[in-house]
């Protein structure tokens, strides 16, 4: 998966 876009959706932490 790819870090910047779909981490929004599998991990919202990861973006703020």
């Amino acid at each position: 998966n790819f870090p910047l876009d779909l981490a929004a959706v599998e991990a919202p932490s990861t973006l703020g």
